[in-house]
């Protein structure tokens, strides 16, 4: 219900915009670019706080964050 609404209209979006930046460089949208892009997303979104869980401290340029 709701959850699968939300997932819509976040590929939607997505997808507007993936539309809009491949029409300023030139490009053709396709289906399966939103689709990818949404399994990056995903991938990221799960990884980044795994990430940050197991190895807490960044180090970026000779600092510890």
């Amino acid at each position: 219900g709701v959850a699968v609404a939300a997932i819509a209209a976040k590929t939607l979006a997505d997808g507007a915009l993936l539309a809009a930046v491949l029409r300023r460089v030139g490009g053709r949208r396709r289906w399966a670019d939103v689709l990818g892009l949404e399994a990056f997303l995903f991938a990221y979104l799960v990884t980044l706080p795994v990430s940050l869980i197991l190895w807490p401290r960044i180090g970026w340029k000779g600092r510890a964050l």
